[in-house]
């Protein structure tokens, strides 16, 4: 999408594909996975790197993992917890026990 008075481009913060990561997210992304002891992954079938790569991080520094998503991962047999159920219906069940 273009501005019409000065013909700048305008683009959205979401990063596409084949687009590089911005830095400083990225490399807090990967302190906060190093520091984690527990990572829940939601909705993702960890098929899209770099960030398939931070449950494998996590996991090198002792974290356990905990996958919620209707496909298989590569990280399923490395999980504590494997829930193949919708994200969204499970994300609810959460809020609900938790009364958030």
């Amino acid at each position: 999408m273009k501005v019409e008075e000065c013909d700048g481009l305008i683009k959205p913060t979401a990063v596409f594909f084949g687009e590089g990561l911005p830095k400083t997210p990225w490399d807090s992304a990967v302190d906060k996975s190093k520091d984690t002891t527990l990572m829940i992954v939601i909705g993702s079938s960890l098929q899209v790197s770099p960030a398939n790569s931070l449950p494998d991080v996590a996991l090198k520094t002792g974290s356990e993992l905990v996958i919620i998503d209707l496909m298989s991962t590569p990280f399923d047999t490395r999980a504590i917890l494997k829930i193949e159920e919708r994200a969204v219906l499970v994300s609810e069940m959460l809020e609900k026990c938790l009364d958030l």
